[in-house]
């Protein structure tokens, strides 16, 4: 096994992404499975490996405490690239709403738009229904969906639902852009289990949109758009994330024995 720099534990065989994801191709004893790219190898049966604490810098944080869906808050900030680096995690804890909505195309309300309306940008929203990677079971109605807004045949890339109704949970979408290009979903600190909605089989993937200069508005849909019911979104804030430079000054190894 290894471990990411938050000490969390990753199973041996996994090709995790985010803060332990995987490694350069050909490293004896890695993973068959690993990715080259994003920070981390993933330790192969039975192999001792390393951990890699990986540079992650706070970028922009929302300063404005809790937001109540129904009060959004259009252009926040205009964000700059320093802001909203090219590879990016984008943080945020929310109370899902206390009830779906009425959008027949899945869409169960915008809790984060990083563009200007009627152009391309990123909008991070709460999902139900047909906009879910699998369906839903038991109580959990809601996913998270993060997607290109200029067009229905952008990059739409879903999780399962794992939320219930009013329930509270954390959000973390990263995006190592081109030439990686490698979008995912951690959900309450663990990989989430997400893929492209909209992707056909064995096409490539677009890039998400990587205009930077972009505003912020939060809980910012309208009419069906909206959430269904009571939501808060209680923090907001962007992370800049690095692939692997394995610069001794980024980074602390340390033996598993």
């Amino acid at each position: 096994m290894c471990r990411d720099g938050n000490g969390q534990v990753l199973t041996t065989g996994t090709n995790p992404n985010g803060n332990c994801g995987a490694g350069t191709n050909g490293i004896p004893g890695v993973d068959s499975t690993a990715k080259q790219g994003s920070c981390g190898v993933a330790a192969a049966t039975e192999v001792a490996f390393y951990t890699i604490k990986v540079k992650q810098v706070t970028t922009y944080t929302y300063p404005g405490g809790v937001v109540q869906a129904g009060s959004g808050i259009s252009n926040v900030v205009t964000l700059t690239e320093a802001q909203w680096p090219q590879d990016y995690c984008i943080d945020f804890e929310i109370t899902f709403p206390d009830a779906v909505n009425q959008n027949v195309h899945g869409n169960g309300g915008v809790i984060a738009f990083l563009g200007t309306y009627g152009e391309s940008g990123l909008q991070i929203e709460v999902t139900h229904t047909s906009k879910l990677f699998r369906a839903a079971s038991g109580n959990n109605h809601f996913g998270l969906m993060a997607r290109d807004r200029s067009s229905n045949s952008a990059p739409m890339f879903g999780t399962n639902a794992f939320a219930a109704l009013g329930s509270r949970h954390r959000g973390r979408f990263c995006y190592l852009a081109s030439p990686i290009n490698e979008p995912s979903w951690e959900i309450d600190g663990q990989k989430g289990t997400a893929q492209y909605l909209n992707l056909a089989v064995g096409a490539t993937p677009a890039e998400f949109p990587t205009d930077r200069s972009k505003k912020l508005n939060l809980f910012a849909g309208d009419g069906t758009t909206k959430m269904g019911g009571a939501a808060t979104l209680h923090s907001f804030k962007i992370d800049k994330i690095e692939s692997c430079s394995m610069e001794a000054a980024d980074y602390d190894f340390y033996k598993l024995a």
